[in-house]
């Protein structure tokens, strides 16, 4: 089992900033070199991403076919909420890698055709290291500062060294970290708001969320594809404006929800996926109504264009500027 835990030592010491974290380290921990600030960050290193998985999901609706979405596009959604993540290696003791760590969240209300920020966004930064690992005047040089321990208990003496393994945990760390954040703002939006949110990402994390009939969650990644064989070829297959059959998901220790593939845009000259999200919702009883009625939010959010991002064809405006807002606070 995993564990994770953060140090006790009152009042923690701020590493609002990589170089923050540089600073403060040098200082604690002398004749250790710190990490070059161009190095890349932890999120574009090769081998940290799960492999590609087919999941058999079961069938909600009645179709092995592509399904048009009928009615023309209708904006609906008054919020969106996303969040980044970034985080570096800082320094090195003994070879073993000690990262810093920012998360950030925000949620965007559309008022009047404008964004507006609800709330308070939700900006976190921490170190991250593997306290098992470390010597004992390296744990004590950590004291004070807002630390999470990414050892594992089921690491192995020569593993739980492995530097591309301690990255990989501490990069985990972050990411939880980060869902928690995102987490945080869709269940006090459900709890409070209770109108339309687009959640970039799966609400199957909180039961809050992921039972509550104002939250959409919108999947642009697909490593992972919930499909049997026959709608697998419905998913490659979807022409612009068709969904695939409504299928119910229910990963372990999450939520289950209904979810469905929407191809947004003309794949043709594009790879099999371009242009294909995964929407979630909350279970109900009309799950072809349901999923109708969502798809034609989800089409109405396509203009404008979230240029020039890279995943632009999956990704809607208002979330782009949720992400550009975070990059500008933190």
């Amino acid at each position: 089992m995993e564990q994770r835990q953060r140090a006790t030592y009152p009042p923690s010491i701020p590493v609002a900033t990589f170089h923050d974290a540089v600073r403060i380290l040098a200082h604690r921990v002398p004749g250790v070199a710190t990490v070059t600030s161009t190095a890349p960050t932890l999120e574009r290193l090769e081998g940290v991403h799960e492999a590609p998985r087919v999941i058999d999901a079961q069938r909600v609706e009645n179709a092995t076919v592509a399904r048009p979405v009928p009615g023309s596009p209708a904006p609906a959604f008054s919020a969106f909420l996303d969040g980044i993540q970034e985080s570096r290696v800082v320094t090195l003791s003994r070879g073993i890698p000690i990262v810093w760590g920012r998360v950030s969240a925000v949620v965007k209300r559309r008022v009047d055709r404008r964004l507006t920020t609800w709330q308070h966004p939700i900006v976190e930064c921490r170190i991250y290291a593997p306290l098992s690992a470390l010597d004992a005047e390296t744990r004590h040089s950590l004291g004070g500062l807002d630390l999470v321990d990414t050892s594992r208990a089921d690491d192995d003496g020569v593993l739980s060294r492995h530097p591309a393994h301690v990255t990989e945990q501490a990069l985990h760390a972050v990411q939880r970290d980060r869902e928690r954040a995102e987490r945080t703002l869709a269940e006090q939006w459900c709890e409070t708001m209770r109108e339309p949110l687009l959640v970039d990402g799966s609400i199957s994390a909180s039961e809050i969320v992921g039972t509550h009939s104002c939250a959409v969650g919108i999947v642009k990644s697909h490593r992972q594809l919930y499909a049997s064989a026959a709608l697998l070829d419905v998913i490659l297959g979807l022409a612009c404006g068709e969904r695939t059959p409504v299928v119910r998901i229910a990963p372990r220790n999450r939520t289950p929800v209904h979810s469905w593939y929407l191809r947004l845009r003309d794949g043709v000259a594009h790879d099999a996926l371009w242009g294909i999200v995964r929407v979630e919702v909350a279970e109900t009883e009309d799950a072809s109504a349901r999923a109708d009625e969502v798809s034609r939010w989800v089409l109405a959010e396509r203009a404008p264009l979230a240029l020039p991002d890279s995943r632009w064809d999956r990704m809607a405006y208002p979330v782009r500027e949720c992400e550009e807002f975070l990059r500008a606070i933190s």
